[in-house]
């Protein structure tokens, strides 16, 4: 039945032609996460049925999968409520109170009871993360801001960096060495830039600080786990709300020549006007050694029926993996209270909690499309679809594949895996999340004779296909020369239409490495052109990172002097995926090419792959 649904709804959709090559690596996968800000504390005092039964839902390899989890460490004393009343769990309980008081090590119960039940169920990568300094270190003396600081609301004086970087590392060391849970990451701040706490009027902690303030405190955190000898823990920064704030504070730092002192880079990504800089904070991540994190982002809910919250989650996190190449992807609260504005992918009235009261919105079956098939380890491979995403794991032949579909109508793809069927035939089943269906078992999916799948996504969806037995193909060598542009001069390429000193490949706006294909159109049409003799007769696969400001730079094949595909390439977005698969006869002479026409501004290119 679901094949032929499958068939029938072919004649209402236009096909695109899509292929997967697990031969282009983009990143190792870290995993799937949330931050137990601010619910960990809610969900602690739950009765124990009810805390289970979330645990579960959360965390179970069976169900959300889960294995990344992001640890407040508290800046709220006790009792003293100096600037107005939190939100539920908005105001994690500091571990000390005072300059000149000791620790108090029974604090924050309920959501530390959450993360050892977490850790229990399998989640093996925790970070931890201030929201706010302790409120008794901060220039207002509260932790959800400063109503006064100018217009960032600034609440932290560098004068006591180090104070508080000894407050971070004595409470991850204590988690480390009393209760047998390790932080590999910290993060000591969290939207510094945004502006938003300004004190009695936020709900939750947060601490604005001049960029001049966080690098004081990278060093002094830097120094002071150096000198407590914490080599298990390094440091994440910066938290921004944007990621257009996140590449101008990691310019900052790398300008300073603090970029050494941490070794990951954590980025939220609300507002979503840093579409174009995607690829600039991956590129700059990759030059300092970092690794680069999507740590934190929401939507308001929507239950099951409604899916405005599961396919904004769904499409941010294929543009967010395709364009940005994170390691991992991290919610911001996967549950809430069930209030008109709460964000959570499951809510429950915090009132009077029980296990029949909890809604699972679409938010969390979208996610699960995801995270339940997609897992640590996994290689983020190559998929020349743009709503798609795809990851290969090599040890257990596991290929898998995530589509979405935003559209209100059919909307219909083929996937070529002719490169994962070297020497079997695969099979393929599929899972699928839509406005009446919640991770639906859609059963085995046909292979046609060119190992195609042949699928037609019905409206606003989420589907993900398990491709078992996907063994790679023996034919992945680049038939390209200096695909990545590193050799020195223009080796294997060729310009048409014009010739420039710089030699068209320079580090004018790199991807990876050091050098890129670079056209200035401005003098003249131009065109960056490789030409290849092609062994044999099969079908062939091409994929490069493109980027332009110009509205009519393409990049595509000729095949012996003949126009083959062609694509436009998206204006002003950064390095994006772009892929083209073509027939090509024995002793074919393809070129390969990027091209403007004269007065069309420029285009970049990097990391060409022909398999």
């Amino acid at each position: 039945m679901i094949i032929q649904t499958l068939i029938f709804l072919g004649a209402m959709a236009h096909v695109q032609g899509a292929f997967v090559d697990p031969g282009v690596v983009f990143e190792t996968w870290r995993g799937w996460g949330t931050s137990l800000a601010w619910f960990g504390d809610v969900l602690g005092g739950f009765d124990q049925g009810v805390q289970d039964e979330i645990i579960n839902a959360l965390f179970s390899p069976a169900q959300l999968n889960l294995n990344i989890l992001r640890y407040t460490i508290g800046g709220t004393t006790p009792g003293e409520l100096v600037c107005g009343e939190f939100r539920p769990g908005g105001g994690t309980e500091s571990f000390k109170d005072g300059p000149d008081l000791p620790f108090n090590w029974n604090r924050d119960p309920r959501a530390r009871k959450v993360l050892q039940a977490a850790k229990a169920m399998g989640v093996d990568t925790f970070e931890a993360f201030s929201n706010s300094p302790p409120q008794w270190m901060t220039i207002s003396g509260c932790s959800k801001g400063n109503s006064a600081g100018g217009s960032l609301h600034a609440n932290f004086d560098p004068v006591n960096a180090s104070q508080f970087s000894d407050y971070l590392t004595e409470i991850v060391n204590h988690f480390h060495t009393e209760w047998n849970l390790t932080f590999t990451s910290l993060a000591p701040f969290n939207e510094p830039s945004s502006g938003y706490w300004n004190g009695a009027s936020s709900a939750q902690e947060g601490c604005c600080m001049e960029r001049s303030t966080m690098m004081a405190v990278i060093q002094a955190l830097h120094s002071s786990i150096g000198e407590k000898g914490m080599n298990y823990v390094s440091i994440s920064v910066g938290d921004e709300t944007e990621i257009n704030q996140e590449l101008l504070t990691q310019e900052t730092f790398t300008e300073s020549g603090i970029a050494n002192l941490y070794t990951k880079v954590n980025t939220h990504g609300y507002s979503d006007n840093g579409r174009e800089n995607r690829a600039p904070l991956y590129t700059l991540s990759k030059k300092n050694g970092h690794a680069l994190w999507m740590d934190e982002v929401g939507w308001q809910a929507s239950p099951q029926g409604d899916m405005t919250q599961g396919i904004a989650l769904a499409e941010r996190v294929v543009y967010d993996i395709r364009n940005m190449n994170p390691e991992a992807w991290v919610y911001w609260q996967v549950m809430e209270d069930q209030q008109p504005w709460a964000w959570g992918l499951l809510d429950i009235p915090y009132t009077d909690p029980s296990i029949d009261a909890i809604r699972y919105n679409s938010g969390y079956h979208s996610f699960k499309q995801f995270t339940k098939y997609i897992k640590k380890g996994y290689k983020i491979v190559h998929v020349s679809d743009s709503n798609s995403i795809a990851a290969y794991d090599e040890s257990s032949n596991i290929l898998v594949i995530v589509t979405v579909n935003i559209q209100g109508i059919v909307r219909a793809v083929n996937y070529d895996l002719r490169l994962v069927a070297s020497s079997s035939t695969p099979t393929v089943t599929a899972t699928r999340t839509s406005a009446t269906e919640e991770n639906a078992d859609l059963g085995e999916v046909p292979l046609n004779g060119e190992f195609e799948v042949i699928y037609n996504a019905p409206p606003t969806s989420i589907t993900t296909f398990l491709v078992m037995n996907a063994v790679l193909s023996d034919t992945l060598e680049n038939l390209l020369v200096n695909g990545d542009f590193e050799s020195v001069g223009r080796e294997g390429w060729s310009l048409l239409y014009g010739d420039r000193d710089d030699g068209a490949i320079n580090g004018n706006y790199v991807y990876t490495g050091s050098l890129s294909g670079y056209l200035d159109f401005a003098p003249s049409e131009l065109s960056l052109i490789q030409n290849v003799t092609v062994p044999e007769s099969r079908t062939y696969y091409l994929s490069a990172r493109v980027a332009t400001s110009s509205l009519r730079a393409v990049f595509g094949i000729l095949i012996n002097g003949e126009q083959g595909r062609e694509l436009g390439v998206g204006v002003s977005r950064g390095y994006e995926p772009y892929g083209i698969s073509f027939y090509a006869a024995a002793q074919d002479v393809i070129s390969v090419y990027v091209y403007g026409p004269r007065g069309a501004s420029n285009a970049q290119i990097d990391n060409v792959v022909l398999h």
